[in-house]
């Protein structure tokens, strides 16, 4: 299975250099195996973006992926619910005649809107930061309360802009 429109941005898993993410033009971002050629995951859908995703990274320790798209929007997904980790183990030796049993995770566990008025794209995660930029000539640095509380449960929109670097000409 491939994904349904263009590519704009694949990244390599920090830990893990089999793995690559893809963030697509048909809304949605995909983990795929590189060694075995599978597609693992689908991140979108239901609570997914609405418009296609322009950018996506890991954190560094590679427990969560942050995407953002032309819906203005910014979502953190997590890799470490039980779903996803025994579906990115089963991808390596998958021995059946059926195809893979891609996982669909609908929702993410953070999402926001309320930090650009315009595309947002994400410029990189670390533990307990992210930086983004929109075409609003400014980059916004967010708190990421987020990466700290439990992987597995949703958190509200509980954003907060440390800062925003307004700069000119965002062409």
């Amino acid at each position: 299975m491939g994904c349904g429109d263009s590519i704009n941005e694949l990244k390599l898993h920090p830990t893990d250099n089999s793995l690559l993410l893809s963030a697509s033009k048909d809304n949605s971002l995909r983990l795929w195996n590189l060694k075995t050629q599978r597609c693992v995951v689908i991140f979108g859908g239901l609570e997914g973006h609405r418009d296609e995703v322009l950018s996506c990274d890991f954190d560094l320790q590679a427990h969560f992926i942050l995407s953002c798209g032309m819906d203005h929007s910014v979502k953190i997904w997590s890799l470490e619910t039980d779903d996803v980790k025994k579906t990115i183990e089963l991808s390596y030796n998958y021995q059946n005649e059926k195809p893979f049993p891609i996982l669909n995770q609908h929702f993410p566990i953070y999402s926001t809107r309320s930090i650009h008025r315009t595309m947002s794209i994400v410029l990189g995660g670390l533990v307990t930061f992210v930086l983004s930029k929109s075409c609003e000539n400014k980059i916004v640095l967010l708190e990421n309360r987020i990466l700290l509380l439990k992987a597995s449960s949703v958190i509200p929109d509980q954003t907060e802009v440390l800062h925003s670097f307004e700069y000119g000409n965002c062409d």
